[in-house]
């Protein structure tokens, strides 16, 4: 129910959107041309020894050294954007996935305005890989050492990925 006051042309338009074509075209809209949110996906590889992979980005200026990863194209789901990164960053083939964690980007006045997902990433057998142009180079660091470079969040991801799965109840 429109309040006392409500503009004659906001009620016309809430009539128009609220029945069909209007319908139809507000909900193609919200299906198809999504608010810019950005969102990362990051990986955390571990090797064998339990070493952490590093890469120097050149895009990234305040920490360069970080994980792997990188933005999600629209409607991409952010498993299939993590194996396009690392394929597109490494030449590698993603074997499996776990989550781990979450951390919403802030702007300048500390307002969330998107979010990445952090997984644990195991890569396929034989991956031989290559670096991308938008990579300086790459490091294997021991956990501990690697945290030190880090931001807050993708050291507590190392953390995270360097310990177990936890058990799921029966």
């Amino acid at each position: 129910m429109p309040g006392p006051g409500t503009p004659a042309w906001k009620q016309v338009l809430a009539w128009a959107l609220r029945r069909p074509p209007g319908s139809w075209l507000l909900h193609a809209a919200h299906r198809f041309l999504p608010a810019f949110q950005p969102i990362g996906v990051l990986a955390v590889i571990l090797d064998p020894e339990g070493r952490v992979l590093l890469l120097d980005h050149v895009t990234r200026a305040e920490f360069p050294l970080g994980l792997p990863g990188g933005w999600l194209n629209r409607a991409e789901r952010p498993e299939d954007g993590l194996r396009r990164e690392l394929h597109e960053e490494l030449g590698v083939e993603v074997a499996s996935s776990r989550y781990l964690l979450s951390v919403p980007h802030r702007n300048g006045d500390g307002q969330p305005y998107g979010l990445t997902l952090v997984f644990a990433v195991e890569l396929a057998p034989g991956a031989a890989g290559h670096l991308s142009a938008e990579i300086l180079g790459s490091a294997w660091l021991p956990p501990g050492e690697a945290s030190s470079t880090l931001r807050d969040f993708e050291a507590q991801a190392v953390r995270l990925a360097a310990s177990p799965p936890p058990a799921h109840p029966v």
